[in-house]
This record gives C-alpha cells, sequence and structure tokens, in this order.
C-alpha cells in the first residue's frame, strides 16, 4: 500500500517525495454499518460515524513491523479531517470528526461522513452494497524510539513487552487524520456508520442507535480476533519467506495455501524481481557508503570509471543516498527483490535481505549489479586501500617489486656478462660471451585477518564501526611490508652488507655528512662486476634513521655549505643538492628490531635497474584482498577474509651501501 510505505520511510528518518510524508499511517480494521432508509439515502444529510480508532497497544502495520503510539503524548486537534485511503486531496475528503482519548488508552473519534464528495458517497454506497472497510490514523511523529526486543515499557496504561522483533515506540506525535481505507492491521480499531434518508433525520445520539452501533463493534471485534489468529498462522507457515508472507497477509490467503507457495519457492519458483535500476546503482550504493564512512569525495570519485563517474557521484551525494548506512544497503537489496524492508530494523529484516540477495542472485545468473556482500565488500577494499595508500612507507624506494605464481620459493637470477664487447676483426667473427647466474630465492606467505560484519553493527546501523575494521586491515597490511623489508636490511643477512663486498664502512669519521656521504658515494659508483669492471649503478636514495633526519634534510636540501676556513678560498655550493631521495624509517631506530641503530645510514640504487632488495607479491598484486566469507549457521551477520600475500628477499650487495656512523 503505497501511503504505508511513504509513512514507514518517514518513521525511520528517510525521505519520499510524497507531499504527505510526515505522517505515520497506521491502518487497522474496521466496519461500516449503514442504517439504510431505501433509495432515498442517497440524497440524505451527512451520515454520523463513530471510530475506535486506536486501543494503545502494538499495532502491525502490514510489512513495517509492530508500533506503539503513547496516547498521552499524541497532540488533538479540534477538528479533523476523515479521508479516504489517506488521500489529502480536496477529493479525497469523506467527513470530519473530533477525537479523544478514553480511560487514557483508547483513542476514539465521532463525526460525520458527507455525500458532497465522490469519495464520501462511494463509501457509503460500497458499505451499502455489503463491502466492509478499515481505518487509519495518520500520524505526525515528533519523538519515537526502537524498543528492543525483550524490553518492557509501561504506555497507555499498560505494560507492553517487545516481542522478538522489538517494536518502534512513538512517545509524542500530532493527530493529522483519520482514514478509512480496505485493508488494514490492527485486530481491535473499528468504524460504525449510521445513514439516515430524507424522511428520518434523527441522528444516531439515541441509546438504540449507540446500542446497534456497540453490538456491530463487539462483533467486528471477533471477526477481527479471528483475522489476527490467521495473519499470525500465516507468518509461521512462511517465515523466512517476507514476501510470500506479506502476499499472503494482503490477499487473504489461508494458511494452506501459504504452506503450499512456501514449498514451491523451496523448489526453485523464485518470487519475481524487480527490474534492474541500472548498472550504476550499486556503484552509487558503495560511494554512498564510502562518504558516510569519511572517506574523502575525491578519493572516492577516482575509484569509479571515468564514464560512470559524474552519474554516480551525483546519486550518491543525492537525498536519496546521502548518509547511507548497512541498513541503508540492506533496504536497498530488499527493495531491488521487490521486498519491503518494514518499520523498524530486527533480525527478519536481516534474514530477509539475504534471502533477497540469494534471489537477485539466482535471477541474474549470478550477474546482478545489486548484491549485498559485493557492495560491503566494494565499499570495504575502498576504505582499506585508501587506508593503505596515507601509510608513509618507504620500501618502495629501494626495492624491486616482483611477481610470483604460487608461494614456492622462486629463484631470481642476476645474470653477470663473463667477457666483454671487442672491437670486430676484419674476418667479422663476434667474440662468444657467456652468463654466470648467481641466485637468490624469492618467497611470498600470507598475512591476513578475518573482517566480520555482526548482527549487533547491523541492528546498531554502525558504518563507522564495521568501516574501521578494513581501514585498520589496510594500516596494519601496508606496516607490514614496510616492517618486513627493514627488519631484514638491518638483520644484515649473509654479511650483505661487509668490508668484503666493499659496501660497508665504520668508525669516527662515518657519521653522516657531506663529507662521509662523497665518501660512500665514490665506494658506491666503483663497484665492479665479476670482470673487474664498473656496473655503472649509481646511489639513488639515502636512507636514515628519524634522527638524522634534520640532518638528511639540511644535506640533500641546502643549496651551499658554510665553510668555517676564511683564509681559503673554497666552492660554497652543495654538490648534494636534491641528488638523492630521502628515505625517513623509524624501522631503522626501532629498539624490537635487531640491529637497529639511531646513527647508520644507507646509500641505495633505485628500485628499476640493480636493486639491493625485492619486494615480492602473489601474481603481482601488492594490496591486500578482499573475499566473502561464510559465517557459521548460526551467526546472523556476515564476514570476509582480508589478506596479503608477499615476501622480501635481498638483491644484489652491490646496489647499497652502509656506512655505521659514530655513536
Amino acid at each position: 500500500m503505497p501511503n504505508l510505505l511513504t509513512a514507514a520511510k518517514t518513521l525511520l528518518g528517510l525521505t519520499t517525495g510524497s507531499e504527505h510524508s510526515d505522517l505515520i499511517h497506521l491502518a487497522g480494521s474496521a466496519s461500516i454499518d449503514v442504517q439504510a432508509n431505501g433509495a432515498a439515502d442517497k440524497a440524505a444529510r451527512p451520515a454520523q460515524v463513530s471510530i475506535s480508532a486506536y486501543d494503545g497497544g502494538a499495532m502491525r502495520v502490514e510489512g513495517f513491523g509492530p508500533i506503539v503510539v503513547d496516547l498521552a503524548g499524541m497532540e488533538l486537534p479540534e477538528n479533523l479531517p476523515l479521508l479516504a485511503d489517506h488521500d489529502a486531496r480536496v477529493s479525497g475528503i469523506v467527513g470530519s470528526a473530533s477525537a479523544k482519548v478514553e480511560r487514557g488508552r483508547e483513542l476514539v473519534a465521532s463525526g460525520t461522513l458527507t455525500r458532497a464528495t465522490e469519495a464520501g458517497k462511494t463509501i457509503i454506497e460500497l458499505h451499502h452494497d455489503g463491502v466492509s472497510f478499515q481505518a487509519s490514523i495518520g500520524a505526525e511523529p515528533v519523538e519515537r524510539s526502537y524498543v528492543q526486543a525483550g524490553d518492557s515499557v509501561t504506555v497507555n496504561g499498560r505494560s507492553i513487552k517487545a516481542a522478538s522483533g522489538g517494536f518502534t515506540l512513538v512517545s509524542k506525535s500530532r493527530l493529522r487524520e483519520i482514514s478509512l481505507l480496505p485493508i488494514g492491521a490492527s485486530q481491535s480499531t473499528s468504524v460504525a456508520i449510521a445513514a439516515k434518508g430524507n424522511n428520518d433525520m434523527t441522528l444516531p445520539n439515541t441509546s438504540t442507535d449507540q446500542h446497534a452501533i456497540g453490538n456491530d463493534l463487539d462483533t467486528l471485534r471477533t471477526q477481527r480476533a479471528a483475522e489476527h489468529e490467521r495473519i499470525a498462522k500465516v507468518e509461521i507457515a512462511a517465515k523466512g519467506h517476507p514476501g510470500i508472507a506479506a502476499q499472503a497477509i494482503r490477499e487473504g490467503w489461508s494458511v494452506d495455501r501459504a504452506e503450499l507457495e512456501v514449498l514451491r519457492a523451496s523448489r526453485g519458483n523464485a518470487p519475481s524481481v524487480a527490474a534492474d535500476a541500472g548498472s550504476e546503482q550499486g556503484t552509487a550504493i558503495e560511494a554512498a557508503l564510502c562518504l558516510s564512512a569519511g572517506m574523502r569525495e575525491s578519493a572516492v570519485a577516482e575509484s569509479i570509471p571515468e564514464a560512470q563517474r559524474e552519474q554516480v557521484m551525483n546519486a550518491a551525494v543525492s537525498r536519496g543516498y546521502r548518509g547511507m548506512g548497512i541498513q541503508g544497503a540492506f533496504r536497498a537489496v530488499l527493495a531491488a527483490a521487490g521486498e519491503s524492508p518494514g518499520m523498524g530494523f530486527t533480525d527478519a529484516t536481516i534474514r530477509a535481505a539475504f534471502e533477497a540477495n540469494q534471489v537477485l542472485q539466482a535471477s541474474a545468473g549470478g550477474f546482478s549489479t545489486i548484491s549485498l556482500p559485493g557492495i560491503l565488500s566494494n565499499s570495504a577494499t575502498k576504505v582499506m586501500l585508501g587506508s593503505y595508500d596515507a601509510v608513509a612507507t618507504t620500501w618502495q624506494q629501494f626495492c624491486h617489486v616482483g611477481s610470483n605464481t604460487n608461494f614456492k620459493a622462486a629463484k631470481r637470477y642476476r645474470m653477470v656478462g663473463m667477457g666483454e664487447f671487442k672491437e670486430v676483426g676484419p674476418d667479422g667473427e663476434l667474440k662468444h660471451i657467456s652468463l654466470a647466474e648467481q641466485e637468490y630465492d624469492a618467497k611470498v606467505s600470507t598475512k591476513g585477518a578475518i573482517i566480520a560484519l555482526t548482527r549487533q553493527m547491523i541492528i546498531n546501523d554502525d558504518l563507522g564501526a564495521f568501516m574501521a575494521l578494513p581501514a585498520v586491515m589496510g594500516r596494519m597490511s601496508a606496516i607490514a611490508q614496510d616492517k618486513a623489508a627493514y627488519t631484514l636490511l638491518l638483520s644484515n643477512p649473509s654479511s650483505f652488507f661487509a668490508s668484503g663486498n666493499n659496501n660497508y664502512i665504520e668508525g669516527a669519521s662515518t657519521t653522516l655528512s657531506i663529507d662521509s656521504l662523497a665518501a660512500a658515494e665514490q665506494k658506491f659508483t666503483e663497484a665492479v662486476d665479476d670482470n673487474g669492471e664498473p656496473i655503472l649503478v649509481m646511489p639513488k636514495v639515502l636512507i636514515v634513521p628519524p634522527a638524522l633526519r634534520t640532518t638528511g634534510r639540511e644535506i640533500v636540501l641546502s643549496a651551499y655549505v658554510q665553510r668555517d676556513q676564511e683564509s681559503d678560498r673554497q666552492p660554497t655550493a652543495n654538490v648534494f643538492t636534491e641528488k638523492f631521495d630521502l628515505a625517513v624509517s623509524p624501522w631503522l631506530g626501532n629498539s624490537k628490531i635487531t640491529g637497529n641503530s639511531q646513527t647508520a645510514w644507507y646509500l641505495a640504487a633505485g628500485p628499476g635497474d640493480v636493486a639491493c632488495m625485492e619486494m615480492s607479491f602473489l601474481n603481482g598484486r601488492q594490496t591486500p584482498t578482499i573475499e566473502s566469507g561464510e559465517t557459521s549457521f548460526d551467526t546472523l551477520g556476515m564476514q570476509w577474509r582480508a589478506y596479503n600475500d608477499f615476501g622480501v628477499s635481498m638483491g644484489d650487495h652491490r646496489a647499497a651501501f652502509k656506512s655505521k656512523g659514530a655513536s
């Protein structure tokens, strides 16, 4: 029923395009009893109507869950309109009434129905032909809260305990209208109409008329109790199939028919799926979730293909998507499958969303643009990668990046040429050279963790708590890679840095300075291959601990050198200005890392030619991966595995140089 959907969205704080989206429409059951006096009824004066609108208990609105309205907090107007099916246009007016609260627990109203509108005449004529109607109140919520399952509140003169799904408590509201409509959900409200013809203008305020109305109400309550029992049994029979349950209640199915439809559905006759909302919808939801999680708009936009970027970002910041949380994603999946999310958000809603997602994927052959795990996975991945990229790691400045196809140790070879290019003689013969292999191992391993979206996160709509997990994972992965590189570097495996390798110096003169850097650069560039000839690899990176950050910056950024000798004319230009990239790593001076030092510093070649280290990744994927995982049967939530496959190994010792520094 469109008006109920509008009202439910309003209660949940969602926006709609309806001009009456500020009302909760709580539909109830009712009957109309017209006391007719022949054909003259059609020309009669307004008919009196008496309405028992709300008994103060939990009112279950079809498809949206239970609601309790605190009558003590309801503002009642002196005169309120009676409408047909919440139609607030002039053509929808069917009369007027005044309302009051009786005994502190029941909302009743009395007034008149009019024949001045087609809607008013239609209701009276339909009732005359035996058609029954039900009632609904239109209330504007002012304050509301959610009562968790098992909790009790005292309201409307009684203690109401929340059942398994909980309920929404509207503590303050304004009654705006009462409607007559064909279908409702409460089992205790009622409507009675007494219409007199022109030959009898007596209003139904006599004891006889009131007694007749009272008898009608008793009959109605008996009928509605039976209907309430039917609905309860249908809900049990269709448990786990919210779409079937809603249709069965709406169309008055028997319990047997509901059970039959569930059986058919379990055999593969899935309910129909709403038309695909477009390939951008899922991406727009992902973008909206990322924005809600705190990602910069520019970063979110960069993650979207350029062809879709403008349309997706416009949707993500629009009124319908802006501020979307976890529950918003669940509701989108339900809507895409043609299901209603209901009012409030309960375990039943979560299960319905999981089922709706399965229906979507099955109906679309696995290619639906709306996938609950996919949306949440992609959103988490974007947040994770944003966090990964934000970590100030420095291993990339001197480590070559390699790719392994499996977890076995892969052999890497440095091909060293034996012989040399020589001048070709008159006979045109080219001399042979050979290749000597120098090998080292490169192996990757897996580091990872489980990311879980718990039932509590879903019920609390706690997007921040969920997105904090991939953000932490992104940071952990980046830090793990950086730590692995520097831990291996400081461990100096197989005497990688040694005087015999011509890549290590120590002593008082090795403290970082322009002079010691010049000495290190000289030794670095003098490195030779197995032919005894220069390898022509130049240092590109100066690597220092935080204790030497300032000294390093002074050396590589200063344009001039201040000389102390005034008698001797000296050049003042700094030959190292912007010659080296500066990599400052706290791992070098960290006391928990074996081999740490606050004074040692390094020169390294860039990673593009001959590299001193290699960071290897499985199939070349440097960033962490998030994949959907199965939760245990008794877990009402979702989980993902986040992992990164990488390993680090030493490369060519001639591509790095270490100076111990003086302590």
